[in-house]
């Protein structure tokens, strides 16, 4: 009888500790922890979690993502583990383990548009270009907007200089003063004709609302006068250019930089609702001019016609005249 009831003291007492430890996180059944765990971890949930975040924090990253590992091991649903344990192995060099766990965090809606960032820059550190500039692409899309992190992140030296993501940066915010990728037509112009060098007008073409919208206004010696708004499509990356004449005509125009030059097309609205497409391309010289061809099309795009030619050469302030803007 003495046996039993020790036999059945035992059994009791190794259930309720089954039953504590399971709610404290404990894994009571022996399974198996992921290589690498630390064998000296505290048991409960709630320590587990304090020494991650804190060897995380202190940038070690080699027992931090041991920590975090054991953590979403246990509790797969934890979105911040995911990322922190993806950020640490990044941090670690071990660019390709990273990627899936970059994937798994994105998988977060807290955690999408930077664990897609991070995704881009593991891929770019792999010379991955292509996949890295999608899944940055991507982070823009959900939201993501740091532009001067993204210019000093050295994990994406290898994109610099690369168009795409030039036009990337600038989906994200507009570049300092001067940086743009269109701040060459800032400034105050002389509108001439190409051929004879006679002036025909004046133009302005400004930086407004905190660098996102470059706004332009001109008036012309014929009378004809206008005003514009050009400004990029953070959704595709495209510039829109919107203008009103003083003839009730309308411009409609997207597109993007092709070399040096802004190659746009859409639409010539005239006053009478009339609908032509139209092209137009702005070029910058070596001396500092800009031309400026505009061509309308009869015929749905199949032959073009010219429908304005200038060259905009920069006005010098010191000259006695009325200038647009």
């Amino acid at each position: 009888m003495r046996f039993l009831v020790m036999t059945i003291g035992v059994v009791g007492g190794v259930a309720a500790w089954w039953l504590l430890s399971s709610q404290a996180g404990i894994d009571p059944t022996g399974l198996e922890r992921p290589a690498g765990a630390d064998p000296t971890l505290i048991a409960t949930a709630d320590d587990l979690e304090r020494q991650a975040e804190q060897a995380f924090y202190q940038g070690d990253y080699e027992r931090a993502a041991s920590l975090y590992r054991s953590i979403v091991h246990e509790k797969p649903g934890d979105g911040q583990a995911w990322a922190r344990l993806a950020y640490a192995t990044h941090e670690l060099g071990r660019f390709e383990e990273a990627l899936d766990l970059h994937e798994r965090a994105a998988g977060f809606e807290e955690n999408r548009t930077t664990s897609l960032f991070k995704l881009g820059c593991a891929l770019a550190r792999l010379g991955r270009a292509d996949e890295a500039l999608a899944s940055l692409e991507e982070a823009v899309r959900f939201g993501y907007r740091d532009r001067s992190w993204s210019e000093q992140e050295g994990d994406l030296e290898s994109l610099r200089g690369l168009d795409r993501f030039v036009r990337l940066l600038n989906r994200m915010g507009p570049p300092p003063e001067g940086e743009g990728e269109l701040d060459f037509l800032t400034g105050y112009w002389v509108i001439q004709d190409p051929n004879s060098g006679r002036p025909r007008g004046h133009l302005s073409i400004q930086r407004v609302e905190g660098g996102h919208v470059y706004q332009e206004q001109w008036s012309e010696y014929t009378g004809n006068s206008g005003r514009g708004m050009l400004y990029l499509d953070p959704t595709d990356g495209l510039w829109c250019l919107d203008r009103v004449d003083n003839q009730g005509r309308i411009q409609r125009l997207r597109g993007r930089r092709e070399g040096a030059s802004l190659v746009l097309s859409g639409t010539l609205i005239h006053r009478s609702g009339r609908v032509q497409p139209l092209k137009v391309v702005l070029e910058p010289n070596s001396r500092g001019s800009v031309s400026m061809v505009s061509q309308v099309s009869e015929d749905d795009g199949a032959s073009w016609l010219a429908f304005s030619e200038t060259r905009l050469n920069r006005d010098n302030p010191m000259w006695p005249t009325r200038r647009g803007g």
